[in-house]
C-alpha cells in the first residue's frame, strides 16, 4: 500500500484515473488531486465496497478507447477468470503513454472464494503478455523475497495457534505468551534480517509493477 500511494503522488493534478477492482476503495484518498474513478464488478458477499462508479466486468468497462490516463489495478487479477482479456481491456482503455500501476499476488493464501481462480502471476507472465498487449514495462519489482514470505505465512498462522490458548485458563493464556515470543516474534526478526542480507525473488509474495501503454500498440493479445 505504501508503493501505491508513493505513485500516486506522481500522478498530475487532473489526471483521469481509473481504480480497477477497487473494492474497500483503500486508495480513494491518494488521489484526492486526481479525477478519480473506480469500478468493480462488487460480486464477493464478505466486501464492504466503497462508492463504486462502474459496476462491470472488468474484460467489458464502458469506456472509450484511449480514455484514462492512469489505471490502478491492485490485488485483482488473481479474481479475473480471463486475465488476458483483461488485460487487453485496461491497454484499450489507457490513452498512448498513460500509466499503469499494477500488483498480483505471486503466493497467496485462497481468499474473496469462491472468485479466487489463479495462484499468482510470476515475473515471466508479465514480460511476455504486457508487450504483446502493448504495455511496456518500466518496472517491475518484488515486493520480497523466500525469507519475508515465510515471515508473513508464520503470522498468517498465528491466529489459529495462540486463538485456542488464549481462551484457556491462566496457564494457557500463559502459554500464549511464550510461543508469541519464541515462534513468532524471535523468527520474525531473523527472517526480516536474512531477507535484508538476500532478497530471493523466485519465492516473492508478489511484483510491484509500472508500465506505459506504447504510442502504437500492437495488435492486442486475445488468447485466454
Amino acid at each position: 500500500m505504501a508503493w501505491v500511494r508513493e505513485q500516486a503522488l506522481k500522478v498530475p493534478a487532473g489526471a483521469r484515473v481509473l481504480d480497477i477492482g477497487a473494492g474497500e476503495l483503500p486508495y480513494r484518498d491518494s488521489f484526492l488531486h486526481a479525477d478519480y474513478v473506480t469500478q468493480d464488478l462488487a460480486q464477493t458477499p464478505d466486501v464492504e465496497y466503497g462508492k463504486i462508479d462502474i459496476v462491470s466486468d472488468l474484460t467489458n468497462i464502458p469506456l472509450p478507447d484511449n480514455s484514462v490516463d492512469v489505471i490502478l489495478c491492485t490485488e485483482v487479477f488473481e479474481h479475473v477468470p480471463f486475465p488476458l482479456d483483461a488485460l487487453k481491456e485496461i491497454s484499450r482503455l489507457l490513452r498512448p503513454g498513460g500509466l499503469l500501476i499494477f500488483t498480483a499476488p505471486l503466493g497467496s493464501g485462497q481468499h474473496q472464494k469462491p472468485y479466487h481462480f489463479y495462484g499468482g502471476y510470476t515475473r515471466c507472465w508479465y514480460e511476455k503478455f504486457f508487450p504483446e498487449n502493448g504495455l511496456e514495462i518500466q518496472s517491475l519489482e518484488p515486493t520480497g523475497g523466500l525469507f519475508g514470505h515465510i515471515a508473513e505465512l508464520l503470522w498468517r498462522s498465528r491466529s489459529y495457534v495462540l486463538a485456542p490458548l488464549r481462551q484457556g485458563n491462566a496457564a494457557m493464556r500463559l502459554c500464549a505468551r511464550v510461543v508469541q515470543v519464541l515462534a513468532y516474534n524471535l523468527p520474525t526478526l531473523v527472517l526480516w534480517r536474512l531477507e535484508e542480507w538476500q532478497v530471493v525473488e523466485d519465492f516473492t509474495v508478489g511484483f510491484f509493477c509500472l508500465a506505459t501503454k506504447s504510442p502504437v500498440s500492437p495488435e492486442p493479445h486475445t488468447t485466454t
